[in-house]
């Protein structure tokens, strides 16, 4: 039939948070994966996860170092912001405390992402300090298709 072998089961790639995306675009990972990995005294050690001070620590470098990053929502808001000006509109001070609503949530995205952030982090770390072949080892243990593929196997 020519159609080659069909899959039993498609784990789906995850797709990064707005938040994690725009970390990556800065470079943010990769610094500090680069400072943290300067500051070693020993090699990583093969079972190495991103613990709360790391993450905290990471965060703390995000923080200072002016990051911003505009959501969908923030673009939204721009245009919604655009129209209401345009038109004459009155926001009724509504605007600004959407914005402070939002500003808020945007906030919680470190804590609602965590996981992702955190997975993305150790790789960065693990790229700078380890072998490849440590690293890949490490990775696939909490890869969610290789995790998908081995429980296939299982049954």
């Amino acid at each position: 039939d020519g159609g080659g072998i069909d899959v039993d089961f498609v784990a789906p790639a995850s797709r990064p948070s707005e938040l994690e995306a725009s970390l990556i675009e800065k470079g943010l990972f990769f610094y500090f994966a680069n400072d943290y990995a300067a500051k070693l005294h020993a090699p990583l050690p093969d079972n190495f996860a991103v613990t709360n001070t790391i993450y905290k620590d990471f965060v703390k470098f995000v923080d200072e170092s002016d990051f911003k990053y505009k959501s969908r929502v923030d673009l939204g808001l721009e245009s919604l912001d655009k129209y209401l000006n345009e038109e004459g509109y009155s926001d009724g001070g509504y605007m600004d405390q959407l914005r402070n609503t939002i500003s808020a949530e945007m906030k919680l995205d470190f804590v609602r992402h965590g996981t992702e952030i955190r997975r993305r982090l150790e790789h960065s770390i693990r790229s700078r300090t380890q072998a490849e072949s440590v690293r890949l080892v490490a990775e696939a243990k909490t890869d969610a298709q290789v995790l998908k593929a081995v429980e296939l196997l299982k049954n």
